[in-house]
């Protein structure tokens, strides 16, 4: 095995183990909703509710994208046929999750205050269940990874419409304290790092993908650079908000945030190295 591919499956793990670690937490605040709503407690409301199973659904997807890494490093030789079906399913879990968000976002139109975080719901569902959806059956429909050009293609769908969702969550949050509070408040204090952190380094990440992507579409090659540097700033996004959440005392509200994607730094540094 290349040392680089090495690092890039390390990287992946360890990416993978931070994200079971998110979902966890995730799950474990949203028991007392669930149980509570299964004994007949009007409140919480019923897209709490959904939501709550949402997350037990995410953590069941991770767990299964985790044993596939075991049985991938356990069978060295053609390991995908033995695990594309758990792969499959862990995709569909994945877009399940985000499909769990569409109760929501009537609740928020209607509160009215939360325009941009009803929008940010059903952007990220438009970018992620149905190409993940799809992604699941074509992986369930394919037997090797690297020969197969339509499944690339198709993974780089995907990861550009999760990108893209990473995009849509955390930089529409900040439109939604425009709406709420006001430009001042945004530029004001400590609080413009923070903005300029979620505008510039994502905003980025997500043009670095594009190219990535545009470049996979016309040439059926994966552009290892473009996709290297915009896992790179996702990663480099959280790292900075998880010190900025530190420096302004705000690191409770921090861990509700996807401060999972921080390893993909290094993920995104070990693409990088990849020969193309």
């Amino acid at each position: 095995m290349p040392i680089n591919l090495r690092n890039v499956k390390i990287w992946v793990f360890i990416t993978l183990c931070s994200f079971f670690a998110y979902n966890l937490r995730l799950t474990s605040n949203s028991i007392p909703i669930i149980r509570a709503t299964l004994l007949g407690a009007r409140d919480p409301f019923y897209y709490q509710f959904v939501g709550g199973i949402g997350t037990i659904i995410h953590l069941l997807g991770v767990s299964l994208a985790l044993f596939s890494i075991y049985l991938v490093w356990k069978n060295k030789e053609k390991p995908f046929p033995k695990v594309k079906s758990l792969v499959s399913v862990a995709l569909i879990f994945e877009g399940l999750y985000f499909l769990s968000f569409l109760p929501s976002i009537p609740r928020l139109f209607y509160f009215g205050n939360y325009v941009f975080l009803a929008f940010s719901y059903s952007l990220q569902i438009l970018f992620t269940f149905p190409f993940l959806t799809i992604l699941s059956l074509k992986v369930r429909g394919s037997d090797d990874v690297f020969g197969n050009i339509g499944l690339i293609k198709w993974i780089g769908v995907a990861s550009m419409g999760y990108i893209t969702a990473l995009w849509v969550n955390n930089v529409l949050r900040w439109f939604d304290m425009l709406w709420t509070y006001g430009i001042d408040f945004v530029l004001s204090g400590d609080t413009y790092l923070g903005f300029i952190n979620g505008i510039i380094t994502l905003s980025l990440a997500l043009v670095f993908a594009f190219v990535g992507f545009s470049s996979l579409l016309r040439n059926g090659k994966v552009n290892t650079k473009w996709w290297g540097l915009s896992l790179i700033l996702v990663g480099l996004h959280f790292l900075i908000y998880l010190l900025y959440s530190v420096y302004v005392d705000a690191l409770s509200f921090a861990l509700l945030n996807e401060l999972w994607a921080i390893p993909l730094l290094g993920l995104g540094v070990a693409i990088l190295m990849l020969k193309e």
